[in-house]
Formats: structure tokens, C-alpha cells, sequence
């Protein structure tokens, strides 16, 4: 087959583009594409929005297991994958939720005592590890760690008391802790708006 304009001993190089699509929400792919010489490798980092994780990816109609860096090797066609992310059930709403203290409760031999509430207290976190908590016009900024790796989990709050997490999804959050008098407190929030 003649090229015109072909230069026999430097043949031109096959290029192909490798897409990553997102399904839904949730997350990034970066690059979205590239574009390779034929029998190469394309990098991409799936990365999840705060609150989420990656669900699964899907290449030629294949699942695959939720991994943060995919390559697409010995590329030979132009080709395609989707990457689908899902809500974090725990981090999700500690980050995406403005919370409003809804009950504040102690645990005095053997029995819970409700208190009656006369104030307004949010709590607000953010990814970078910072927190907002207002009592009234007062703002208290700190830094906060969540530990998963134990049961139940513990959240830490500079400037304040280390929490047992009792409760955390889309609706409530409750936490305690034990006053150094042996006495359990624990103080309800639920979504800003939802009172």
C-alpha cells in the first residue's frame, strides 16, 4: 500500500485516547483523559469528594475493585472507563452537616436526667481537620481526629473533652463522654434546619 507522503523508515506513531467518566457524583478523575502512543500506559487518580468513597470502577463492562490509581496498559484502541463513588456512611455527614444541639443528658446512678435546653450550640467540621462549635455568640475553633479503628469510634476535639460516638448518620449525632466525677454526659445534635 503507497504513502504519499510517508516517510518509510520513520513511520508515523498511532496515537490513541484513553477517557475516564465519572458516574454520577462524588468525585474527580484526573486527567479526564490522555492521550498515548499505541502499546502505551495511561495513569489516572480517581479521587473522592470529602464524605465519599470510591464505590467500584468499570472498564469493558467489567467491575472492578475500588482502587485510587488506575492504568490502562499496552493501549492498542481508543478506550473508555467509569469510576463511581459512594457516600462515606460515617464521614459523610460529620463533614456535609451543620449540626444543632437537640439534648444534653446525664447518667447519674442508673439513670439518664434530661436537661432542658436554653441555648443554641452548632458544630461544624471540615475536611481539613478544623472545627467551628458556637454556644450562643461564642465561637470555639479547634482542630478534631476521628478514630474508626476502634468500637465504638472516639472523636477528639481540641479544647474540649475526647467523645464516645454513639450515633453519627444523616439525621443524628450523639457523643459522650465521662466527667471525671464518674458521671456520663451526653449531648444529642441533629441537622441544622431539621429542628
Amino acid at each position: 500500500m503507497a504513502c504519499d507522503g510517508c516517510d518509510p523508515i520513520n513511520p508515523p506513531i498511532e496515537k490513541y485516547t484513553v477517557a475516564g467518566k465519572v458516574i454520577g457524583s462524588g468525585g474527580t478523575i484526573n486527567p479526564a483523559i490522555q492521550t498515548v502512543e499505541k502499546g502505551g500506559s495511561a495513569t489516572f487518580h480517581n479521587i473522592p469528594e470529602a464524605g465519599y468513597n470510591i464505590d467500584y470502577l468499570k472498564d469493558d463492562g467489567n467491575i472492578l475493585p475500588a482502587i485510587d490509581i488506575y492504568t490502562v496498559r499496552n493501549i492498542t484502541k481508543d478506550d473508555s472507563f467509569e469510576v463511581a463513588f459512594k457516600k462515606d456512611s460515617i464521614m459523610f455527614p460529620l463533614l456535609r452537616i451543620k449540626w444543632i444541639q437537640n439534648g444534653d443528658f446525664a447518667f447519674i446512678e442508673g439513670e439518664w436526667y434530661g436537661f432542658n435546653i436554653n441555648f443554641t450550640r452548632t458544630f461544624s467540621f471540615n475536611q481539613d481537620g478544623t472545627y467551628q462549635s458556637t454556644l450562643n455568640s461564642s465561637t470555639l475553633n479547634g482542630t478534631w481526629s476521628l478514630n474508626r479503628n476502634v468500637s465504638p469510634m472516639t472523636l477528639s476535639c481540641k479544647g474540649m473533652h475526647p467523645f464516645t460516638v454513639e450515633t453519627l448518620n444523616e439525621k443524628e449525632f450523639s457523643i459522650y463522654y465521662t466527667g471525671i466525677d464518674g458521671v456520663i454526659y451526653k449531648y444529642i445534635f441533629i441537622k441544622l434546619g431539621d429542628k
